[in-house]
């Protein structure tokens, strides 16, 4: 029996992306995958907001164009980055 307990399947990737936060400011990061819930991404500063912090994340188109940006909560930290969850809109 599987021990997996994510709610959506994961998807890997590489993409780049900016983390914008008032305790760090500006920050390069790296999508390493994605999900319908989220994110996890790697920072080679490991200087993340704590576990609670919305966040702003600005993904960077691989081919260019127009950047994707939206809001996001960090719900998980570790040695190697986060998990940053999509935050539900309100009807």
């Amino acid at each position: 029996m599987s021990k997996e307990k994510r709610k959506y399947p994961r998807e890997p990737m590489d993409t780049e992306a900016v983390i914008r936060h008032e305790s760090i400011g500006e920050q390069n990061v790296i999508v390493k995958d994605a999900s319908e819930g989220g994110f996890y991404i790697v920072s080679t500063t490991c200087n993340l907001p704590p576990v609670g912090s919305m966040v702003q994340v600005i993904v960077k188109n691989p081919g260019g164009g127009e950047l994707q940006s939206c809001q996001m909560r960090i719900v998980r930290v570790d040695s190697d980055g986060c998990g940053i969850g999509l935050i539900p809109c309100e009807s």
